[in-house]
């Protein structure tokens, strides 16, 4: 099992087709921002700083637009794969595409 920390899209068709692509996320960021706990919230104004909570804030804001661009990016890699092993571009492309859809699904390391 590898260390680094994977984003995967994958669609299912109705019959259980599989098409996936995934690629890997730098582990700086990902080990920041795979678990993000709120503030904390205690009484009396005890408790996160301004400063602290700002920081939780902005990680969290990180993780969205990380995962947005990430998954716009896979949606493309995913279509091209697609597309490549339909064969649109050239019959070379059509056996590896097809294998890195095939590996994704079953397991394999991504890209």
């Amino acid at each position: 099992m590898s260390d680094r920390w994977t984003l995967k899209l994958e669609m299912i068709g109705p019959h259980g087709e599989r098409y996936a692509m995934a690629i890997g996320i730098g582990s700086d960021i990902a080990n920041d921002i795979a678990q993000i706990n709120p503030p904390m919230r205690l009484p009396f104004g005890l408790g996160d700083t301004f400063e602290s909570t700002v920081r939780i804030l902005r990680r969290k804001d990180l993780r969205k637009d990380l995962f947005r661009s990430e998954a716009t990016r896979l949606g493309i890699l995913l279509a091209e794969r697609m597309e490549d092993a339909e064969g649109w571009h050239d019959a070379s492309r059509i056996e590896p595409a097809k294998r890195q859809i095939e590996g994704i699904r079953t397991g394999d390391t991504p890209p």
